[in-house]
């Protein structure tokens, strides 16, 4: 009986443990091959300065933005009227990311919305000038986000390509942006097929 056990036992560590480890593997490749399928390339930003809105911003031009992924949003007035969504959106990320140096929150806001924006900010434990940026809404640099429509947060990967763009109304889009910043944040070029086909043509 003992010898029929470690017969079985063993044929467990040999055929099992090994076919399980395989199929959570390929399971793990297939949800990155899926995440990064869903990122395009809906073109470059160009280099910026980022004019110091708040006494705490550390930012002082894209440069410094290169190798981090950057989650970028027009901050509007009526955005802060109606913030509940808002409070979600940014709140949750930037809690789920608050460790990592390598992805940003760039908020461009008018003017004369600065001081309401730090108020948010502050309010909402959001407060963090290495990593939620406050700056000046720059016509050309808001031409190149290309947002299909207003409103929407776009996600920007380390080589400052826009990737995507997410309805933070929409609390499974907030979800799914989630996941693409991690997959970007872990993301090598030369196993991207996506951009690799771009090179190629």
């Amino acid at each position: 009986m003992k010898k029929r056990l470690r017969t079985l036992v063993l044929l467990m560590m040999l055929l099992v443990m090994p076919a399980l480890s395989w199929y959570y593997l390929k399971k793990g490749e297939n949800y990155q091959v899926e995440m990064r399928a869903e990122l395009k390339n809906y073109g470059q930003i160009p280099s910026f300065k980022v004019p110091k809105l708040l006494d705490s911003d550390t930012l002082n031009s894209s440069l410094e933005l290169r190798n981090r992924v950057v989650i970028a949003k027009i901050l509007e007035a009526k955005d802060l009227d109606q913030k509940e969504d808002l409070v979600f959106a940014l709140g949750s990320l930037h809690t789920q990311f608050d460790e990592r140096n390598d992805v940003v929150f760039l908020l461009h806001t008018a003017l004369s919305d600065t001081g309401r924006v730090g108020a948010f900010l502050r309010e909402h434990q959001m407060a963090d000038p290495a990593q939620v940026i406050v700056t000046t809404i720059n016509p050309e640099l808001i031409q190149a986000y290309r947002f299909p429509t207003s409103g929407m947060m776009a996600i920007v990967d380390t080589a400052g390509v826009v990737r995507r763009y997410y309805n933070y109304h929409d609390g499974n889009q907030v979800r799914r942006l989630t996941e693409h910043i991690t997959v970007l944040m872990h993301r090598d070029k030369s196993n991207d097929p996506y951009l690799n086909r771009e090179k190629e043509k």
